[in-house]
């Protein structure tokens, strides 16, 4: 039932516990120092009061000045003050900062970027710890931006550099537009200007044939005639490749009757054929194919020529059939064919096989002409061909489905003698050459070079033609079709022919509307005839 007081001294554990305490707490520290202080990062600690509690070496290097009991007021607020001396904010204020430092516990992560003097850029963390307290670190970023930097710029100058050579290259490219467009036009004026002498020099010597006696005289004409024609189908495929290269010429589609393309087709070439000791046939056929008329004409005139000429023994057959919606028309000929690698070239302008006849060579446009054509048209053009076998060039088009039946044709009349015909030509020599012509068939002229002109002779003569052959193109005065209304007005609805190299579908569409006739420069004696027979 005592009482035993037991009295332990403890002050020797205590004071080694509170040494290894100490020890443990200094080593933790220092530990923790050494840790900042291999960081890349420069690193400050504060409490949740805002008190510095821990530094790194790199963060008294950024400060330039050292921590701890020297650094006045040990808290947020003065770090900042040192910090808004040193550094210049790319996004954020002094004022966000201290607001977010005393928002307490909860606050979000912070990052943004701040500049100090000497330009070196530095990337700012700011986080929360678990005990209220935050982290601030400081990353120097200087040469991530400088090679970030760097890299833009050369990307930015390589842009420019494309751009510009894109720039140049576009320049370069329109130049070269330029420069072929310019080339087109001027074939297509000096085309359309050779056939004013063109159609001159054909009359002439037709009229000259007449007026030849001796065979051996007339024979020679024909052969000048003969010359000038080949040189007239160069100048007409000229003006045709320059045409279709600059987009003016024009078609209509509109439901074409094969049979009547072959007919016509039959009577410019069979009569060739039958002289190259060739069998040239054109298989009948009631096909009907949605094309325009006149642009399939010369893409088939073209194929025949062309099978013509480098055709040297056998036949040549021209025949259409059906191929699903299209009909196929196709040129066969039993010629020496065409290899694989000439395949691929033919159809490129001035392009030409070698042949072994003294025939003129031309410009090799044809092909191209019928390429051209055929893809304005939207017919597919297809070869099969193979060396010593014969070719075969074939255009298929749309078929046409319930076309009304044309009316054939009315054989042309014989041209009548004893016609008064006023002619207006600016062209000295097409002019003297019309009227060589008109007269040698028996009919007379009266020739004026001028619109001007033609009004005052006729106004003097008080003679009214029976019909008028008009230029369309009259020099500085006016046009022919301008010319019409002021005939008409004083010798009523006399017989109208406008003559043109002008093939454009405006020249067509206003002398339809004149209710003139429109023929197409070079003239020939046919023409001339045909004139004459619609008085």
């Amino acid at each position: 039932g005592g009482t035993v007081i037991l009295q332990t001294d403890v002050t020797g554990i205590m004071r080694e516990e509170r040494q290894e305490r100490d020890r443990l707490v200094t080593k933790q520290a220092r530990m923790l120092r050494a840790t900042l202080d291999h960081l890349a990062q420069s690193i400050c600690i504060f409490d949740k009061r805002r008190r510095l509690v821990g530094w790194n070496q790199r963060m008294e290097d950024l400060l330039k000045r050292p921590l701890g009991s020297s650094f006045h007021g040990g808290d947020f607020d003065s770090l900042l003050d040192r910090l808004d001396r040193l550094f210049s904010y790319e996004r954020l204020s002094k004022v966000d900062l201290r607001a977010w430092a005393h928002r307490g516990a909860g606050r979000a992560p912070l990052s943004f970027e701040v500049r100090r003097s000497d330009d070196t850029i530095f990337d700012v963390f700011m986080q929360e710890l678990p005990d209220g307290g935050f982290v601030i670190s400081f990353t120097d970023i200087t040469d991530e931006r400088r090679t970030s930097q760097a890299l833009r710029e050369l990307n930015e100058t390589l842009e420019r550099r494309v751009e510009d050579r894109t720039t140049e290259l576009g320049a370069a490219l329109e130049d070269a537009r330029r420069a072929n467009a310019t080339k087109t036009r001027f074939v297509a004026a000096a085309s359309h200007d050779l056939l004013q002498p063109m159609s001159a020099a054909k009359l002439y010597a037709s009229v000259l044939e007449d007026r030849m006696m001796e065979d051996a005289d007339r024979d020679l004409v024909r052969k000048t005639a003969s010359a000038l024609e080949s040189a007239e189908g160069i100048i007409t495929a000229l003006l045709d490749i320059s045409k279709l290269d600059l987009g003016l010429a024009t078609f209509k589609l509109a439901e074409v009757e094969l049979d009547q393309l072959f007919a016509s087709l039959a009577n410019e070439f069979v009569p060739h054929a039958l002289g190259r000791g060739l069998h040239l046939t054109f298989v009948p056929t009631s096909l009907v194919v949605e094309s325009d008329e006149a642009h399939l004409y010369r893409i088939l005139q073209n194929l025949v020529s062309n099978a013509v000429r480098y055709t040297t023994g056998g036949r040549i057959l021209v025949g259409a059939r059906r191929r699903g919606g299209d009909v196929v028309i196709e040129v066969r000929d039993q010629g020496p064919g065409i290899s694989g690698a000439d395949q691929q070239v033919i159809f490129q302008e001035f392009q030409q096989l070698r042949r072994s006849t003294g025939e003129p060579q031309g410009l090799g446009l044809g092909l191209a002409i019928v390429d051209r054509a055929c893809r304005m048209l939207g017919h597919t053009l297809s070869l099969d061909s193979a060396l010593g076998r014969g070719s075969c060039f074939s255009v298929a088009a749309p078929r046409a489905l319930g076309a009304a039946p044309r009316t054939p044709d009315q054989p042309a009349a014989a041209p009548q003698s004893g016609v008064l015909v006023g002619l207006v030509e600016n062209d000295d020599a097409l002019r003297n050459s019309i009227t060589l012509t008109i007269e040698a068939m028996g009919s007379d002229v009266f020739a004026s070079a001028s619109g001007e002109e033609a009004l005052a002779l006729f106004e003097e003569l008080g003679v009214a033609p029976d019909c008028f052959v008009l230029d369309y193109q009259l020099g500085e005065g006016m046009l022919g079709t301008e010319l019409v209304p002021l005939l008409r007005r004083r010798w009523g609805d006399v017989p109208m022919t406008i003559i043109s190299a002008n093939r454009s579908a405006e020249l067509e569409a206003a002398c339809t509307d004149l209710g003139v006739e429109l023929r197409h420069k070079p003239l020939a004696r046919a023409d001339i005839a045909a004139i004459l027979a619609r008085v």
